[in-house]
């Protein structure tokens, strides 16, 4: 990630900035043990845990900018220091798709997204490593094809990238389309159409309506490529 400021953070999303306002980040976490001095911390709200709960751990390992959405914790958080910054914003999901579109925005990149049912992390491991034989590649890390696996590619995008490999999971209507709205691949891949979260979605018929709008952004010269042995596709 290239060094950036929390006024540019602030803007993107919407946020409103407490504590050191001339502060700047390089790099984001979600996981409050991977954080560390430089990166801002993102006070994911999930079904099961709160990562407001751990904004203390996130800040003795290092963190000093905290991306978040429950106010009532701000005093806390500038209690720890006066290097602190605090960056509170409606919805921190939501919002932080808003700043990694702003981000993701700052570069000339060759943008590919691949979906499927299977078959997803390979092919992702195979198209970077074939783009990295000509550009400087980079691409989803492991399995983190969610929403916020998405913002967390996007910000490891650097001044020198040329080429950014995204993974694209799905398990509701909607997702991948919603994906594609900030990302705008140039080159859209699908493995496959299988069984894959049918008790979400009720058929294979609507799992490869779903797996298709990973082309719903594609412009008149962009890229379509697909497995032509599946017969949904």
């Amino acid at each position: 990630m290239e060094r950036t400021s929390v006024q540019f953070i602030a803007a993107a999303c919407g946020g409103q900035v407490y504590g050191q306002t001339d502060a700047s980040i390089d790099g984001v976490v979600i996981d409050s043990r991977l954080a560390r001095e430089g990166a801002m911390f993102v006070a994911y709200i999930g079904p099961n845990r709160d990562g407001h709960d751990f904004v203390r751990q996130a800040f003795d390992l290092g963190c000093r900018v905290f991306f978040i959405s429950r106010s009532e914790r701000i005093p806390e958080l500038l209690s720890y220091g006066s290097d602190v910054c605090v960056i509170r914003t409606a919805h921190t999901e939501q919002d932080l798709v808003r700043t990694a579109e702003a981000y993701l925005a700052q570069f000339s990149l060759h943008r590919v997204a691949l979906t499927g049912s299977v078959g997803k992390t390979t092919t992702k491991e195979m198209t970077a490593a074939v783009l990295a034989q000509k550009y400087r590649t980079i691409y989803t890390e492991g399995n983190l094809n969610t929403t916020l696996g998405q913002c967390l590619t996007a910000f490891r995008a650097g001044a020198d990238t040329q080429a950014i490999v995204f993974e694209m999971g799905m398990d509701r209507p909607g997702e991948i389309e919603s994906y594609c709205r900030w990302i705008r691949p140039h080159i859209a891949m699908i493995t496959n159409v299988g069984t894959a979260h049918m008790e979400y979605l009720g058929s294979r018929e609507a799992i490869a309506r779903e797996k298709l709008q990973i082309a719903s952004h594609l412009r008149r010269d962009d890229v379509l490529i697909f497995n032509c042995d599946s017969p949904l596709l």
